[in-house]
């Protein structure tokens, strides 16, 4: 499975005009060949930071919505105009087999094993855990004890490792984003007992991923370079 997180800023202001680019983009990802699902969420702490949590099939699948040529316009439109801020990462879901080997953290090793799947992002951030959680499960269902217990986890030494703890949220369910530089900390921490006292999700909600992609509004150096010359059409825009 891969995986694509985006976040964005979306000024109130401009929250009608991103539900319309929404709702053309929804039918074309649905009807996509590869894909799982997708599914919005807001941050509990700043309505305006959102983020869109994307599920395909594989990386082939991934890139060939990223590059269909509606997306692109569209993707486009949004990030002049709409966009305050963005974060893009993706790439695929480390499978358990993978865990205890060294060859990940070695970027050299990641980026020569192909062309069409070179890192494109700092070691900051490589490994990515997405942990899902149905806000049903919780014995006192409710968002507020889905942030107290996020802020329990980002207090617990085994995260000591993690650059960042970034919870969002819809009606039903809340996502975790938890970053770190090497496999062996993703892993340790998805391991870790600390973890599994505050998980009440299947373990199938939770997925390590490696990120393969990572850019931004503010760092388009690291933003792909393949999608039909968008990328270089943007930074010759003013």
């Amino acid at each position: 499975m891969y995986i694509t997180v985006f976040e964005e800023t979306i000024p109130a202001s401009r929250n009608v005009i991103a539900g319309a680019y929404y709702t053309k983009l929804r039918p074309i990802l649905q009807d996509h060949s590869g894909f799982i699902s997708e599914n919005g969420y807001t941050s509990p702490s700043d309505e305006k930071t959102h983020l869109t949590l994307a599920k395909f099939t594989s990386q082939e699948s991934a890139q060939f919505w990223r590059t269909h040529p509606d997306h692109l316009r569209i993707q486009h439109k949004s990030r002049q105009g709409l966009l305050e801020n963005f974060r893009l990462r993706s790439g695929p879901v480390v499978q358990p087999s993978e865990y205890y080997t060294a060859d990940d953290d070695n970027p050299s090793a990641s980026s020569s094993s192909s062309s069409s799947s070179c890192l494109t992002t700092s070691k900051r951030g490589r490994y990515l855990i997405v942990y899902e959680e149905l806000i049903s499960v919780r014995e006192q269902p409710g968002l507020r004890s889905h942030i107290e217990t996020a802020l329990l986890v980002a207090a617990s030494g085994i995260f000591d490792e993690a650059f960042d703890i970034t919870p969002y949220a819809n009606d039903q369910t809340v996502v975790w984003l938890i970053s770190f530089a090497t496999k062996k900390a993703a892993v340790k921490c998805r391991d870790s007992q600390a973890l599994a006292n505050v998980q009440k999700g299947a373990e199938d909600m939770t997925h390590l991923v490696r990120v393969e992609r990572e850019y931004g509004r503010f760092d388009r150096v690291e933003a792909p370079r393949d999608a039909d010359g968008l990328q270089r059409r943007e930074n010759e825009s003013p």
